[in-house]
C-alpha cells in the first residue's frame, strides 16, 4: 500500500472583537479616555488556538468616539495596526514568528460631537505579506487634540476572519 499525501484544506476562523450578553443597546469594549499622548484604546489577540499560514485576512471594525466636554467638539486621530505573534517551523524547528505591528489603516480623523458620540466604519482585507501567520494580534492607537477630552471604544460587530492553512506539528 502507498502512503497518503498529506493535503492542508484551508480552514476559516472569525473572532468578534467584542462579545458579551444581549442587552438593550449596542454591545462595546471598555471606554478608554483619550488625551495628547498616543495610547493604545483597544488591543486583543486572535488566536484560532492552531497556528495557520494565512491567505487572506478580512477586517470589519467599527469604533466610538465621544466627546466629555460640552463646549467643545473633539477631534481624535487613531490607525489600526497588527501583527503576527506565532510559533513557526524554521527548517523543522518550532521558531518564534513575532513580527513588528504593521498599520492596516492609515490616520483616522474623526470628530466626536458635543456630548455626543459619532460611529465609523472600516471594513475591507488585509495584505497578509507583513502579517503571515496567527495568532495575530490588533490594536488601535489615537491621541487628542486635548487632554483626556474623548472617550475612544470598540463596537459589536467588530470582526477579524482569517482564512489559512493550519501548519501541523506546531
Amino acid at each position: 500500500m502507498g502512503k497518503r499525501a498529506f493535503i492542508s484544506s484551508p480552514v476559516t476562523y472569525k473572532d468578534t472583537l467584542v462579545a458579551g450578553d444581549l442587552t438593550g443597546s449596542i454591545q462595546a469594549s471598555t471606554q478608554v479616555t483619550v488625551g495628547t499622548i498616543l495610547a493604545t484604546a483597544f488591543t486583543k489577540r486572535i488566536d484560532p488556538g492552531y497556528n495557520m499560514h494565512l491567505k487572506s485576512i478580512e477586517m470589519h471594525l467599527m469604533d466610538n468616539v465621544y466627546c466629555k466636554n460640552g463646549s467643545i467638539v473633539g477631534s481624535v486621530q487613531m490607525y489600526w495596526e497588527a501583527r503576527s505573534d506565532s510559533v513557526v517551523p524554521a527548517a523543522g524547528i518550532a521558531a518564534i514568528a513575532s513580527t513588528a505591528f504593521v498599520p492596516i489603516t492609515g490616520t483616522i480623523e474623526q470628530s466626536g460631537g458635543t456630548l455626543a458620540a459619532v460611529n465609523a466604519t472600516y471594513s475591507g482585507f488585509v495584505d497578509v505579506g507583513s502579517i503571515p501567520y496567527t495568532p495575530i494580534e490588533i490594536r488601535l492607537r489615537a491621541t487628542s487634540l486635548k487632554d483626556d477630552d474623548n472617550l475612544v471604544n470598540i463596537l459589536s460587530g467588530s470582526f477579524v476572519e482569517v482564512i489559512g492553512n493550519v501548519i501541523p506539528g506546531v
